[in-house]
């Protein structure tokens, strides 16, 4: 029996590897040209961006927006107030009188809440060609907008996203930077391959006119049955949809954000994201999600069959090598892409402590009640 299941573990480490491998070499053969801002035409973009006290960001956000190249004139940046109580004002006087772009605040209405409902209350106010979306807690390289003008003059796109760099020291922003790079390789392998299954809230951008396909459906952030996923409900409309989506690799494209500080803050972050893989129809990402499970449940399951059988622990190392080198490769190959490095402090960080990690978050997701910007939540 022993032998049958260290047979069955070996074969789907076989194809997790070989799945691995099959994404790092897509990304590999992107060619990465030098951004054209000469011949980049430069559509009208809105820049949308929800936040909820957030008083000691949004000075760091706007002296990274009003840092953008954007042509002045084709550029409206947009920032709903989703009932912050933290006196955000207060900091903003200086900055606002010498912010160069056309800049709006609205309120949401008291009827409304959540950052799912701040980002379509805002939308009711987006004009222009593309609809960036960002978070408030960000801050970008001077030609970002213009990685999506030009990636949007080669190819319109319904849907477009970018890369996220955590910044920060220590074990903890180490393992999130990371894990960031496996998520990232993930979601751009995938999407080259035309099947995306992730993107992020914090660099994505969407045709304002593709939101006339999505009319019929007012609720395309998924609001009604969970308060995180914004970025993964619309993906799946999009989808839904026949949209086409694209992925940002160019330079310049990566947004940076800080590392969360606390343990319990992490948990609590990685519970929203993994709440939503029940709702969402997009079989490749619910195949992507089981993958990503079932290989980490497998590596608890070969330490186990180790401890039962001892005979069985070169064949262990053969198979945990073989997970290690295809996920560095994958972790490098994003890294380089959105010109970044790798440690491998970080890497063996995540490598030692994900598959323990994953299994607990999984289990978590499965609660009920989700904790985001001191709000409770129940989920539908």
């Amino acid at each position: 029996m022993v032998l049958i299941l260290a047979s069955i573990l070996g074969f789907f480490f076989l194809l997790y590897c070989f799945w691995l491998l099959a994404l790092t070499v897509k990304i590999r053969i992107v060619q990465l040209n030098s951004l054209n801002v000469e011949s980049t035409q430069y559509p009208q973009i809105d820049l949308l961006i929800p936040f909820r006290n957030e008083r000691d960001n949004l000075p760091v956000l706007l002296k990274s927006i009003a840092g953008l190249s954007y042509p002045k004139d084709k550029l409206s940046v947009i920032l709903v107030n989703d009932h912050s109580e933290d006196g955000y004002q207060t900091n903003l006087t200086a900055l606002l009188k010498q912010f160069p772009f056309q800049l709006q605040f609205l309120d949401l209405p008291q009827h409304f809440e959540g950052k799912k409902q701040a980002l379509s209350f805002g939308l009711g106010y987006c004009k222009g060609d593309l609809v960036v979306f960002t978070d408030a807690d960000c801050i970008f390289e001077s030609v970002w907008l213009e990685s999506y003008a030009e990636a949007f003059s080669k190819t319109p796109f319904d849907l477009s996203f970018g890369a996220v760099h955590i910044k920060g020291k220590g074990w903890l922003a180490k393992f999130q930077q990371a894990e960031h790079y496996a998520l990232s390789g993930v979601s751009f392998g995938m999407a080259l391959f035309k099947k995306p299954v992730m993107i992020s809230a914090a660099n994505m951008c969407l045709r304002r006119a593709f939101l006339e396909i999505l009319e019929p459906k007012e609720d395309i952030f998924g609001a009604s049955i969970s308060p995180s996923g914004d970025d993964m409900f619309l993906l799946n409309e999009v989808i839904l949809n026949a949209g086409l989506v694209k992925c940002l690799v160019g330079p310049g494209s990566v947004v940076q954000t800080n590392a969360v500080g606390k343990v319990p803050e992490l948990i609590q972050q990685r519970i929203r994201w993994a709440s939503k893989w029940k709702n969402l129809s997009n079989p490749f990402y619910i195949f992507t999600g089981l993958i990503v499970l079932f290989i980490n449940i497998s590596v608890l399951s070969l330490l186990i069959l180790v401890f039962l059988k001892q005979e069985l622990i070169y064949f262990s190392i053969v198979l945990l090598g073989m997970k290690a080198i295809s996920e560095y490769l994958l972790l490098t190959e994003t890294a380089s892409i959105i010109r970044k490095n790798l440690s491998l402090s970080s890497f063996v960080l995540l490598f030692c402590i994900y598959p323990f990690y994953c299994i607990l978050m999984f289990g978590l997701s499965l609660s009920p009640e989700i904790k985001w910007k001191g709000r409770q939540h129940l989920r539908i």
